[in-house]
């Protein structure tokens, strides 16, 4: 430490204290000698030789046609098209767990951090996107009401290989996957649909007092244009107004097995989304957020963007985890 406190003298600027950061919480000292310390609800650095690198889940392709996040906490290979596996993850101590797709996949489209695998159906688009703590998203996006009824969409069928883990689900169509000594690994939340439903319109009065504010907003001077109210439903989350509804879980030796429910899908308004997630664990802290329209939904370690209301809980996780 006494290394980083006469450096940061002499250069000017503040020098990372290796020894007080981990995964999720930096030290450094500054030139003035004190201490700053920065924590984070869940992991956003991995340790890489002698330092450390930010995670950044933008992905990459790899040599075999895979793709990959630039930096992961828990390596991750997603589907490069063809007919391999989905998605592929590694533990530091040789765990893996192989998911395939229940449709054939054609090459993606690399956007960041997601992997957009267009007309995997007639109509239907597979979104896979890596998330930072570990682990990967997937939505299935039905952009039309014919291809909502496709018999291909009733149960979803995920082949499952793993190497050391084993996949359980419970009532709530939460699934586990845990090594051989019962420690928590990944974890998939009860997975979800909805729509893009939008809330009712306003009624008379309400619309005569907004044409009223409009010729007032009119008279005045000019100002920056105000946000569209309320959230749209996207891959992201549900909208407001969107109507949400569970998808039946069930795991077997060999697979993930999805029933989405049929009376959701295809009614309200489409695009529908259908979303179940893989999650790494860790021994640090995480997050929880709880939606003001969806106060059922389970957010662990999802974040959302600025000025969705929510309001985020910091949770301790005392399992072992990926390191």
């Amino acid at each position: 430490m006494l290394d980083s406190v006469a450096k940061a003298k002499s250069t000017g600027k503040p020098v990372v204290i290796d020894a007080l950061t981990d995964v999720a919480s930096k030290t450094v000292v500054n030139p003035d000698g004190k201490l700053t310390t920065t924590d984070n609800a869940q992991p956003v650095r991995v340790k890489q030789g002698n330092g450390w690198a930010d995670l950044d889940a933008t992905l990459r392709q790899n040599s075999d046609g895979t793709v990959s996040p630039a930096v992961a906490s828990t390596a991750l290979a997603l589907s490069g098209g063809g007919s391999g596996p989905m998605a592929t993850v590694s533990t530091a101590d040789g765990k893996k767990l192989s998911v395939g797709a229940p449709f054939a996949l054609p090459k993606p489209v690399l956007n960041g951090a997601t992997a957009t695998y267009a007309n995997v159906l007639p109509g239907v688009d597979l979104q896979l996107t890596a998330l930072p703590i570990g682990g990967w998203r997937d939505v299935i996006v039905v952009r039309t009401p014919e291809a909502a009824v496709n018999p291909a969409l009733k149960t979803l069928r995920f082949p499952i290989t793993a190497q050391g883990l084993t996949v359980t689900s419970d009532d709530q169509g939460r699934i586990d996957v845990k090594d051989e000594k019962g420690a928590l690994r990944f974890r998939s939340p009860s997975p979800l649909q909805w729509d893009s439903s939008t809330p009712p319109a306003a009624g008379p009065a309400a619309a005569s007092k907004a044409v009223k504010s409009a010729v007032a907003a009119a008279a005045a001077p000019a100002a920056d244009p105000a946000p569209a109210a309320g959230i749209r439903s996207s891959a992201e989350e549900p909208g407001d107004g969107a109507n949400v509804a569970a998808i039946s879980t069930k795991v077997t030796s060999s697979a993930i097995e999805l029933t989405p429910n049929q009376d959701a899908l295809g009614s309200g308004t489409g695009p529908w989304y259908l979303d179940p997630s893989l999650v790494a664990t860790s021994s640090v802290q995480g997050a929880v957020e709880v939606q003001e329209n969806h106060k059922t939904a389970e957010n662990f370690n999802k974040k959302s963007k600025p000025g969705h209301r929510l309001l985020r809980l910091p949770q301790q996780r005392p399992e072992p985890g990926l390191r």
